[in-house]
């Protein structure tokens, strides 16, 4: 389990960078690319002819098929509860 506090604290102050988007969630969170429609999610959520209920639906999507997988949210919940009591 990671100490958050511990990591924070051991990195504050250093020059440390962090690569968020290149390729630092392979293996963790897939690709936002959707093989069969040829494009990617975003373009298909940005589409002019979605209205509100066709996008929240694929919101619902996004949520089940990336977000959920990678299980963020339940390990989130588990480590505020442990440094809560």
């Amino acid at each position: 389990m990671i100490d958050y506090k511990k990591f924070l604290d051991e990195i504050h102050g250093k020059n440390i960078n962090f690569l968020i988007g290149s390729g630092a969630s392979v293996g963790i969170i897939s690709s936002l690319w959707i093989e069969k429609l040829d494009l990617s999610f975003e373009e298909l959520l940005t589409n002019d002819e979605l209205n509100d209920n066709e996008r929240n639906l694929l919101y619902l999507v996004w949520f089940e098929q990336w977000i959920q997988k990678t299980r963020i949210l339940e390990k989130d919940i588990k480590n505020f509860l442990e440094t809560t009591n």
